[in-house]
């Protein structure tokens, strides 16, 4: 049997004989510089201890993950004929969130066999729908290698960029810089809303200060800072926030570090899927090779369908076959539309004209009549740029100097976890500080503090290490760590 306990340590053993005054009932023993703790004192108790200076660091375990839970190996796709394949490729490019609706993947009445393949290889998982057989959903099995990715040319759509292209809005890099930087401040200050759904404003205060954000930091209103509204927004899309349906407390979710990580063309691909609609997502890979292909031009959108549909007829759908007649996916007993131009016009055209709207709000593309082209941050994404990151700079004072866009947005998330903003403008400037480093500590090493200021500052000034160091020795001169694994036996 294993069960999960808390373990107080301390650096000097020293200290035990007025710990165990303190804690006494409490303690267990354990190892030489450590106890373990149970049950939890109550606060009083730790109160007390921090008016005498036993103030003690606390941590959370991070636990390893045990063999058992480690995923399957990947089916093996070279049992399968080369028909069943395509099928399974088109159903990954279908995928979204590796979930696919039968209806739009495959004909059911000639796939049916592929499709059964594929369930029985594991490639492919049956999930529960009252929709008519094979049309429901399924699941990808998502070991399985990327499928080939199609080779686009789109040539023949680039043109020179017009002038009256629209003005391009805020791009998904800012974005997602002021999303990790508002998810940063949440998590040292917190925050909670009020009954009408809005951050409460002595929340939206504290937040502005931790953000360096003069205006909000006055008034309160999230909602009246554009930016940062637009940030919160995103974060609820990206599922990186949850609120206490009681207290309507907000907390970070502790998958959001997963969700941040990457580079920031990754990282908008993940918001992005978000942002569009199901039905939208199959215009993502061409309208990124398009601009990859143009960079700095425009694409003539009339040429780019007409090439869509050359190299790619099913792109968003796939054909059924009934009666020698190719025609659109539909439910038993409704209308037969015809797999042909017209039905390209009438379908999938309105889809890439809807998809083309979303990411010119989102901040990727501009628009003129019949022309798109990509933003600065839309060829960042496309990697029709070669992004490289201005350095951060670091000086002996603890002070930091950070230009636009020289983070990714984990980096920039972390990053803002323990420092402060003490000026927010097109270069940001933060403090490093003793408290918000004692706090990023309850999680997370110094080394990974170090290994972000290392990666991306030219150099860092042996004050800057040291006074780190000193810091982190000083707080765990005394550490509780929850969830700690231990046998019943030891």
């Amino acid at each position: 049997m294993r069960r999960g306990v808390s373990i107080l340590r301390v650096e000097d053993p020293v200290l035990w004989p007025a710990l165990e005054r303190h804690l006494e009932g409490y303690l267990h023993p354990h190892d030489a510089v450590s106890r373990i703790l149970e049950p939890m004192p109550p606060d009083e108790v730790w109160e007390k201890m921090a008016l005498v200076g036993l103030k003690p660091l606390v941590r959370w375990a991070r636990q390893p993950s045990p063999e058992a839970s480690l995923p399957p190996p990947s089916p093996d796709l070279s049992v399968l004929r080369q028909d069943v394949l395509d099928v399974l490729h088109r159903a990954q490019r279908y995928a979204h969130d590796h979930e696919i609706l039968g209806l739009t993947c495959w004909d059911p009445e000639h796939d049916a066999g592929a499709v059964r393949a594929l369930v029985t290889h594991g490639c492919l998982l049956a999930m529960p729908d009252d929709r008519p057989h094979l049309q429901g959903r399924y699941r990808v099995n998502e070991l399985l290698p990327a499928p080939p990715s199609r080779a686009w040319d789109f040539e023949e759509a680039v043109m020179p960029r017009t002038d009256d292209l629209e003005p391009p809005r805020t791009g998904p890099v800012t974005v997602l810089d002021n999303v990790a930087s508002l998810a940063a401040a949440i998590g040292r200050v917190g925050a909670r809303k009020t009954r009408k759904g809005a951050i409460s404003r002595p929340c939206g205060k504290r937040l502005g200060k931790q953000l360096g954000d003069t205006a909000l930091q006055q008034h309160g209103e999230i909602r009246e800072c554009p930016e940062w509204d637009q940030a919160l927004r995103a974060l609820e899309l990206l599922r990186g926030l949850t609120t206490d349906p009681l207290s309507q407390t907000l907390h970070l979710d502790l998958g959001l570090e997963q969700t941040l990580r990457g580079t920031h063309p990754e990282v908008i691909d993940r918001l992005m899927r978000q942002v569009l609609d199901r039905d939208l997502h199959a215009w993502i890979p061409p309208i990124f090779a398009a601009i990859s292909e143009a960079g700095e031009q425009a694409i003539d959108e009339v040429v780019f369908l007409d090439l869509v549909r050359e190299q790619a007829r099913d792109l968003v759908f796939h054909p059924w076959s009934r009666d020698g007649v190719a025609v659109y996916p539909h439910v038993e007993g409704s209308r037969q539309l015809l797999f042909n131009d017209d039905g390209w016009e009438l379908i999938e055209t309105d889809l890439f004209h809807a998809t083309l709207h979303r990411l010119a709000v989102f901040g990727i593309v501009q628009r003129a009549p019949g022309v798109f082209a990509a933003t600065s941050e839309g060829r960042i994404w496309a990697r029709a740029t070669e992004h490289a990151p201005p350095p951060v700079w670091v000086s002996s004072d603890l002070q930091l100097t950070v230009p636009p866009h020289s983070l990714t947005p984990w980096e920039r998330y972390h990053l803002e976890s323990f420092t402060r903003c003490s000026s927010r403008d097109i270069v940001d400037r933060f403090v490093l500080e003793r408290e918000a480093l004692v706090s990023w500590l309850s999680t997370h090493e110094l080394d990974e503090a170090i290994g972000i200021l290392q990666r991306r500052c030219p150099a860092i000034p042996s004050s800057v290490a040291q006074t780190l160091e000193s810091w982190e020795r000083a707080a765990r001169v005394l550490t509780v760590t929850h969830g700690v694994v231990l046998d019943d036996q030891g």
